[in-house]
């Protein structure tokens, strides 16, 4: 049976005449939110389900994560997190906390992080 597509807005479509003869919503798909660690405590969990890697100009990585009640977070990683992360894998429940910000004597101000992984 030949189904057609009807564009309803830029961001929904409706499939008709599926075998059911019923209607099919479908609405876009929009990209996953970016957490932003900012004050310390800030605590992302879940699933991990993506790692992109050599995003940006400075081809960093973004990890995306399922949280249990079904919605993605994706966070970005740094020299910090990449490290402590480079033995998840995709799969395992995980675990970030931001526990502030460090000033070493000498060199750049970072973010540092606990991370978790379920036994």
């Amino acid at each position: 049976m030949e189904q057609e597509i009807k564009k309803i807005n830029e961001n929904e479509i409706t499939k008709e005449g599926n075998e059911n003869n019923s209607e099919w919503e479908w609405k876009k798909v929009d990209e996953t939110p970016i957490f932003k660690f900012e004050k310390e405590g800030d605590t992302v969990q879940g699933e991990l389900i993506d790692i992109q890697k050599e995003v940006g100009i400075h081809n960093s990585k973004i990890y995306t994560l399922l949280e249990s009640f079904g919605i993605g977070v994706s966070f970005w990683g740094s020299t910090v997190l990449d490290s402590k992360l480079k033995t998840i894998k995709i799969g395992e429940r995980i675990k970030v906390v931001y526990k502030g910000k460090v000033q070493p004597p000498k060199g750049q101000e970072y973010k540092v992080f606990d991370v978790f992984r379920a036994k």
